[in-house]
């Protein structure tokens, strides 16, 4: 990148800028939980032929777990 030489101290600046405001917050940690308690196989054939998605799987009925929150 060629910068002119009066644009390099802004560079810099921006550069700073970013980094600080990158490492500035409180560390985060994240909780697992589950969001459905079922286990199914899902094979080729059911990802070809799914609906409404072919990306995604719908657990329904007496698949789920009857003691789940319900909010």
């Amino acid at each position: 990148m060629n910068l002119i030489p009066h644009q390099a101290p802004a560079f810099g600046a921006a550069v700073r800028l970013a980094l600080l405001l990158a490492f500035a917050g409180p560390p985060a940690s994240a909780a697992q939980f589950v969001l459905f308690d079922a286990t199914f196989n899902y094979t080729k054939q059911d990802a070809d032929h799914s609906k409404p998605s072919k990306s995604h799987a719908c657990i329904k009925g007496a698949a789920l777990n009857p003691d789940r929150p319900r909010d």
